[in-house]
């Protein structure tokens, strides 16, 4: 979530610049104030996030984007990230998904300076879960007791918890502290990256079927 309060430099298009005008000019402090969810995206969050993998699910190759990430794809359409959504879209990477991921992510779009209508939000939203599967309760509670990785921002553990509950080749992360605590997770077989890097990373992921 550090990752949402720093400044953006660029955008991909005239829209997205005037909306990045908008967000410098709003103080630093809000950024910290809890997400408000309205009930509506409350409960389409949730109801999408209850479409959970069944028994061992999580066969074919999973990776874990945390909510800057989603943004940059798909609401931002951030040029470095633009291959990668490409890969997803494309079917070729499957994306791993919790319940509390995407209330955040309801929440995020949700904020004043975003300017989106519950509509958009919910659109948002529903476009990422095509592309998701998602990891049940008990499947993440069981990861969370065998994960000894520990984040020093506790609202992105479940990132790493979600990582480890779907095998994930990959964690995609800008953000610092999430990305230092999941380097201890390569020798689980989960390597951390940035969007722009993840192809060279991980070629197969993103090879032509």
């Amino acid at each position: 979530m550090r990752a949402l309060t720093q400044k953006r430099k660029s955008a991909s298009s005239g829209q997205n610049v005037g909306l990045f005008r908008k967000v410098r000019s709003v103080p630093f402090f809000f950024y910290l104030l809890p997400p408000m969810i309205s009930p509506r995206l409350h409960a389409a969050a949730a109801e999408l996030a209850s479409r959970t993998m069944p028994g061992d699910g999580f066969q074919t190759p999973h990776i874990v984007l945390d909510t800057h990430i989603v943004m940059e794809c798909f609401f931002w359409k951030d040029e470095k990230a633009m291959p990668l959504k490409a890969a997803i879209e494309a079917g070729k990477i499957r994306l791993a998904a919790s319940r509390d991921a995407f209330l955040e992510l309801a929440g995020v779009l949700s904020r004043q300076q975003f300017g989106l209508s519950e509509e958009e939000v919910e659109a948002i939203l529903r476009h990422t879960a095509q592309f998701s599967d998602f990891a049940s309760p008990e499947r993440l509670e069981r990861a969370a007791e065998g994960i000894s990785v520990r984040c020093r921002d506790p609202e992105d553990q479940k990132f790493l918890t979600l990582a480890g509950a779907s095998k994930a080749r990959a964690l995609v992360t800008r953000d610092k502290l999430l990305f230092k605590a999941a380097k201890k997770l390569r020798r689980c077989g989960i390597e951390p990256a940035a969007p722009e890097n993840l192809p060279k990373l991980l070629p197969d992921l993103f090879r032509a079927p």
